[in-house]
């Protein structure tokens, strides 16, 4: 302990060594390793000596002092040698002699261009000492009584400079851990990538597969649809996905105009829509049961449900605003500034007022939305149209209760009949298939899972019929069997509301074509 006070002593002393060492006066004798202290620094050398244990000098410096060209280069000795060479080097004028006097002058010290130069070598050679020690320990070889110098430069393990310095023991701990998350970290980097690479090719094969499917659904199958709609070749390319640049045209095949809507019915529509959010901008009911309204224009107008124009639930397209920014907002297409928000309002709007008696329901937003995205504005309204004028998106949409609970109640069986310990646990939590499933139905899935998928999903309901829907409502169960067959209330229920937007599409797919169903079987069972 000793010792090492005294060398962090002298350390001090000694370094700076051009500044410190001539303005305390100390000087040096050329081939010693101890400086000579003027008078001005007796105090200090009287407490050194105090602190050093008694021993006789003169075997110690034949014996124990190494000489300049050897021995610790960071032990006591070395520490005074080496400062002592340093200082030497910078005030001592070439040929001098082996006594080194005090810098003459007024001020008694060295030009500042002299002390910037002293003060970058020392730390130049502190930096080198410093990477020395560490190489050292890195190997295995610590140097007896090393001290990182303070003022080395250690990069990102360095400690400030107004802290003290590091041992050599925890720095070197500290760079091994450096190089261990710095080597873990350079692994996932490389992980990362042949992932992103292995998607990449993935991708592009994909692409690949797709822009030939393309070219035998626009050539093939779509020219002679009603044919070669149910051939086993056109199954098997709209379970794989149908391609972007044709996915509109089938699904208009697909989906049909058995409602015979035109292009003039529509406007017609849109027409109705107009006036009925004009009619319901300020409405107040008055006692004999007509509504007083008041327009955008300041008129004041009154009408009676039973025979004007809203006679059902057409004032539900006050609502329809409201959700447009809900709707794929990640996408930004559908928000106030987007170009389609306009034309998804006007669907939704128009509709309303072409079926009153079903009005807008919000997760209508979500189908158009994605229709529009794949199709033109009046194509979307006739596909939209048809498809709910379909007996199970009807009762869904009108929440007709009766027709709902029988397919839920085919659910419940589905799930007991292919996932007996997934029905058993969320049968011991309470949760039933209403609870979580009526969402995934009214979206199809597009607010549940990424939207591609959804896509996907929509290409085979769109032929297939709703029995596709609940398919995917257990392959997603059985994707997720080993927290819903053993996990708890919240577990469960925090999963089926917001189900992972990592979702593998093969994987997912695998888990549904595992679940084959009889068109004819699964008529039977809703009925």
């Amino acid at each position: 302990a000793v010792r090492h006070i005294i060398t962090v002593i002298v350390r001090v002393l000694a370094c700076p060594l051009g500044p410190i060492g001539h303005h305390l006066g100390v000087t040096h004798l050329a081939g010693s390793p101890y400086p000579l202290p003027s008078p001005a620094m007796m105090g200090m050398k009287d407490i050194l000596a105090s602190l050093s244990p008694k021993r006789d000098h003169s075997a110690e410096r034949t014996d124990t002092v190494p000489s300049p060209s050897s021995g610790n280069p960071l032990s006591h000795s070395g520490l005074l040698n080496h400062f002592s060479n340093m200082r030497s080097k910078f005030s001592s004028p070439p040929g001098s002699g082996d006594i080194t006097p005090p810098r003459s002058g007024s001020a008694n010290s060295l030009t500042e261009e002299e002390i910037r130069e002293a003060e970058r070598a020392l730390t130049e050679e502190n930096e080198e000492r410093h990477r020395q020690v560490v190489t050292a320990l890195v190997d295995g070889k610590p140097l007896e009584g090393a001290v990182i110098p303070m003022h080395a430069n250690a990069g990102v393990i360095s400690r400030p400079k107004i802290l003290p310095p590091k041992s050599a023991a925890e720095e070197a701990r500290h760079l091994r851990e450096y190089e261990r998350v710095a080597r873990h970290a350079h692994e996932a980097l490389e992980r990362e990538a042949k992932e992103r690479q292995k998607m990449d090719e993935v991708q592009r094969a994909r692409e690949k597969k797709m822009s030939e499917n393309a070219r035998i659904w626009h050539d093939d199958i779509i020219p002679h649809w009603d044919t070669s709609k149910t051939k086993k070749k056109t199954i098997q390319l709209y379970w794989q996905g149908i391609p972007p640049s044709v996915r509109g045209r089938v699904w208009s095949l697909a989906i049909g105009n058995e409602l015979r809507i035109s292009q003039e019915l529509y406007e017609i529509s849109q027409g109705h829509a107009a006036e009925a959010k004009r009619l319901v901008a300020d409405t107040d009911h008055s006692k004999e049961g007509t509504h007083t309204i008041v327009t955008g224009s300041g008129e004041v107008v009154t009408y009676d449900p039973e025979t004007d124009v809203l006679s059902g639930k057409e004032e539900s397209v006050k609502g329809v605003h409201l959700d447009l920014p809900k709707t794929f907002p990640a996408l930004a297409l559908f928000q106030k500034s987007g170009p389609l928000h306009a034309p998804l309002m006007q669907v939704l709007e128009a509709y309303a007022l072409y079926r009153p008696d079903v009005g807008y329901v919000p997760e209508m937003s979500y189908i158009v939305a994605n229709m529009l995205l794949n199709m033109e504005e009046y194509s979307a309204f006739v596909c939209f149209s048809n498809l709910l004028n379909r007996p199970f998106f009807m009762a869904l949409f009108r929440f007709d209760m009766p027709v709902i609970n029988k397919y839920m109640a085919a659910m419940t069986g589905l799930i007991e009949a292919f996932l007996p310990k997934v029905a058993r646990n969320l049968a011991n939590h309470s949760i039933l298939p209403e609870i979580y499933l009526s969402d995934w139905l009214l979206t199809m899935y597009a607010k549940a899972i990424p939207l591609d998928i959804a896509t996907r999903i929509w290409d085979i309901v769109f032929i297939e019929g709703e029995m596709v829907l609940f398919r995917v409502a257990l392959g997603v169960l059985r994707m997720y069997a080993s927290i819903l067959s053993v996990g708890s209330f919240e577990e469960c229920m925090q999963l089926l509301r917001a189900l992972p937007k990592d979702m593998d599409e093969h994987e997912l797919f695998n888990y549904i074509e595992e679940f084959p169903f009889d068109p004819k079987k699964w008529e039977k069972l809703v009925r």
